[in-house]
């Protein structure tokens, strides 16, 4: 078994090995980890994700959890249930606590690749995960509404159609949420906000959907605008 301890280790010599060699066999180390023991390296990934101290580690950590997340791999759906839970727990718990915005992006990528697999699994419905997304946006604090539009920029890139189902009863409040990420006194959830509409602008297809938001174009070119501007 692994330690945190020795797991996070493994993660540094990933970062910044000593030698060639060393980081070999720390992605040996990894791989064999996630071969023999999946559950404890996927528990092990997402602990890091939220307890080290090291942004770094975390930073990667996030990234290696993401890319162990594909579509055609299929350990991390061989887990037992109460893990995968566990974990998409520690996800979201870490992008509200969260304060590097690198590692946010990652966190965010990471649930919305977790999305994607629950909407392709009929078995799996992540209900949580929206009505904790839009608690972040009405936040008093800028992290947490920033990181509720970073969110909302990796689904429609990655899971779009996990949007559709979760606001298609309620878009006008989706829609007057998008607007005030625009009107945001804090630049970077501005910015992050305008990327999020941008990406959810490209990733609808039906012109129903597209007409909905049509409204939302000229206040995103003016945020563009007032952005160049500054």
């Amino acid at each position: 078994m692994t330690s945190f301890a020795d797991l996070e280790k493994c993660i540094q010599a990933n970062i910044s090995p000593q030698s060639n060699d060393i980081r070999i066999k720390a992605e040996g180390h990894l791989k064999e980890l996630k071969s023999k023991h999946p559950q404890q390296f996927f528990e092990g990934i997402s602990e890091l994700i939220s307890a080290s101290k090291n942004v770094n580690v975390r930073s990667f950590s996030a990234v290696l959890l993401k890319q162990n997340l594909g579509i055609f791999d299929e350990t991390f759906g061989k887990i037992p249930l109460n893990s995968q839970n566990k974990i998409k727990n520690v996800l979201l718990n870490q992008l509200k606590m969260e304060k590097d915005q690198n590692v946010i992006i990652q966190i965010a990528e990471g649930i919305s690749y977790l999305a994607c697999r629950d909407h392709q699994n009929e078995h799996n419905d992540w209900n949580e995960l929206m009505p904790f997304l839009l608690k972040l946006a009405t936040s008093s604090n800028e992290y947490e509404r920033g990181s509720f539009y970073i969110t909302i920029d990796k689904l429609a890139c990655n899971s779009i159609d996990i949007l559709r189902l979760n606001n298609n009863k309620n878009m006008e409040n989706f829609k007057n949420i998008l607007i005030s990420g625009l009107n945001d006194k804090n630049k970077i959830v501005q910015e992050a906000a305008l990327n999020a509409i941008v990406s959810l602008l490209c990733g609808l297809s039906e012109m129903n959907e597209l007409n909905y938001f049509i409204d939302i174009v000229p206040l995103l070119f003016k945020n563009i605008n007032n952005n160049n501007n500054k």
